[in-house]
């Protein structure tokens, strides 16, 4: 069912009811599961909320792992009171993004026309975007999804610029993990997605970002789906991790995640969909290679990795021997920017005043823009 152009048609206004799968993690990491409102729908030009007019010509596309060790950042258009930043702030804060040595932006969601402010703060910068989709407690079938999609669908398609100013695009962010999707109804909107954006000529990869742990455990249904693996990779949730092992504690698990998608496939290509319990991850990969080798392999199967979020408080409670604080920050940084960073989005630009504190009174204390400069 194509679920995105069903809604785009109709902005039906009935939801999915969801049947929760089980929590497959003792800790959180960070999401997003609140977004303020849209207040800025205004024609002045001084606030995010406003058409913005982008320059020629665009910036050459970047690749997925450009160096050294600093992809991109995430970023939110939020002030610390929760509401739109305007578009002179976010282009400040675009610049420095570029100005620290990023070659990419990662949005969460569309709201305060983000898409569209920061999309030309980006191109200003020659910054390339992280597109996200909101994916909330509302399911996959939210007609919110539509409006998102909508939104990028419309900046996409405002100039030829556009399409090569798109690295990526996520369709939620531990969706799975906050219980707000099925696996299968996420793999779903993330091929519908797909299929939609492929009709304006966009051809990147389109994925969804979920902990490590929440995709190892649902591979078999989002591999398939996915062009690329995103997992949020926070050491700081792991009690035995200090931040002089952040970037140690990062890599394994990203070498961890890397040929997950080839075992897969090689799964579903010998067993016909019948799951595999009993056999090595060595055996998968041989089975894979050998597959692969007589053009058996069909699905697509070898698929790059990236760290959708990877951080460390700057302040909060201590979590074991993860202890957050100023130096401690420098320290986790380094040593991630030095192990992954060239396949990393670092967390996050501004410390998020307009969250709740959450686990450890950490969730306000991510900014590291600073660490970068």
């Amino acid at each position: 069912m194509k679920i995105v152009s069903s809604l785009l048609l109709t902005l039906a206004t009935t939801t999915l009811t969801l049947a929760a799968p089980a929590k497959l993690h003792p800790l959180r990491t960070r999401s997003i599961d609140y977004i303020p409102p849209d207040l800025y729908a205004s024609p002045d030009p001084s606030f995010a909320g406003a058409p913005i007019v982008l320059s020629e010509p665009p910036p050459s596309p970047s690749s997925l792992s450009p160096g050294p060790g600093r992809y991109a950042m995430t970023y939110t258009p939020y002030t610390s009171d929760g509401l739109c930043k305007t578009f002179d702030t976010i282009s400040t804060d675009i610049s420095r993004i570029a100005s620290a040595g990023f070659t990419a932006v990662r949005l969460y969601a569309t709201d305060c026309r983000a898409v569209h402010s920061v999309g030309g703060a980006a191109l200003n910068s020659s910054l390339q975007l992280i597109l996200g989709l909101h994916v909330s407690e509302a399911g996959t079938n939210a007609t919110s999804i539509a409006t998102q999609v909508s939104s990028i669908v419309d900046f996409m398609t405002q100039s030829p610029s556009h399409l090569s100013l798109i690295d990526l695009i996520v369709v939620g962010n531990e969706a799975l993990f906050n219980d707000y999707a099925t696996p299968s109804s996420l793999a779903d909107l993330v091929n519908d997605v797909r299929s939609t954006v492929r009709q304006i000529g966009y051809t990147g990869p389109v994925t969804t970002a979920e902990p490590y742990a929440t995709f190892m455990a649902n591979a078999e249904t989002l591999c398939p789906a996915v062009d690329i693996v995103a997992a949020n990779l926070l050491p700081f949730f792991h009690a035995d991790v200090p931040a002089r092992l952040a970037g140690n504690f990062v890599a394994q698990q990203m070498d961890s995640l890397d040929g997950l998608c080839e075992e897969v496939a090689a799964r579903l290509a010998t067993k016909e969909g019948e799951k595999v319990t009993d056999e090595t991850v060595q055996e998968e990969r041989a089975r894979f290679k050998a597959l692969r080798k007589k053009g058996m392999l069909t699905d697509r199967g070898n698929k790059p990795v990236l760290a959708m979020e990877v951080g460390w408080p700057s302040r909060g409670t201590p979590n074991g021997d993860a202890v957050p604080g100023v130096a401690e920050q420098r320290t986790a940084m380094a040593g991630m920017s030095e192990a992954v960073g060239s396949r990393t989005v670092f967390t996050s630009f501004r410390d998020d005043e307009w969250r709740e504190p959450g686990d450890f009174g950490v969730e306000v204390a991510w900014g590291s823009i600073e660490v970068f400069e």
